[in-house]
């Protein structure tokens, strides 16, 4: 039972770190901070003010309980911003983004109730190695991805896509809205920022882990332990 529980702990603290920087990055904050460096590519279409509400309503569509037709109402004053084939993948995204949300709860809620039973039981050191596993998982993962999208991110990016999208419905000339309002560099910022965030956080729970791998009575446990010998 232990060692089952410790398997369960160690896949939910994966996903759970894996999927931990979504609700930092899918932030209008961080979308003004990239339209704000110096070096950002600036839109052929939309007026900066332009570009930033639209990028933000873009955003709520994705994270706020919104319909499809909430994009379509969108436009300027040369009619809708939005095509058709944009807004097909839109909709797919809202599926992938709402998906990841679940399993980031689901493993956050799955991660705590194993940590608390673990606790309870005083099983601290099966604690420890389930969430070194998951670190370790991530630590695997993440660093597969830093290296391919450092040495080709044209190739991680397609790669990425292929995998959640359909043949080539995420890609799009560089006059469309989705370009404009998000070119490749706002993604690579955003890889390098999920990268960050989700090795920060790898590294806290190996710390973590080896804490209580080297300790792995409580304090007074320990007391106790010593007092009778």
């Amino acid at each position: 039972m232990r060692a089952f529980l410790a398997v369960l702990l160690a896949i939910s603290t994966f996903f759970l770190l894996l999927l931990a920087p979504y609700p930092f990055l899918a932030r209008p904050e961080f979308i003004r901070l990239e339209y704000s460096r110096p070096h950002f590519p600036p839109s052929s279409r939309f007026a900066p003010e332009e570009r930033e509400h639209f990028s933000i309503a873009t955003l709520r569509y994705l994270t706020a309980n919104e319909s499809l037709e909430y994009l379509k109402a969108l436009a300027d004053e040369n009619g809708p911003i939005y095509n058709e084939r944009e807004l097909a993948h839109m909709a797919d995204v809202k599926r992938v983004a709402t998906g990841a949300l679940f399993v980031l709860r689901f493993s956050l809620l799955l991660a705590l109730s194993l940590t608390v039973i673990f606790l309870l039981k005083g099983w601290r050191r099966e604690l420890s190695l389930g969430l070194a596993g998951g670190a370790a998982m991530l630590v695997a993962l993440g660093l597969a991805i830093g290296v391919t999208a450092l040495v080709n991110f044209d190739f991680f990016f397609t790669l990425f896509h292929r995998l959640f999208f359909e043949g080539d419905s995420w890609l799009f000339p560089y006059t469309d809205s989705l370009i404009q309002l998000y070119p490749l560099p706002f993604w690579v910022d955003a890889t390098k920022w999920w990268l960050v965030i989700s090795g920060a956080l790898t590294i806290l729970t190996g710390l973590i882990a080896l804490v209580l791998y080297r300790f792995p009575y409580g304090a007074g446990q320990g007391g106790k332990l010593r007092g009778k010998s």
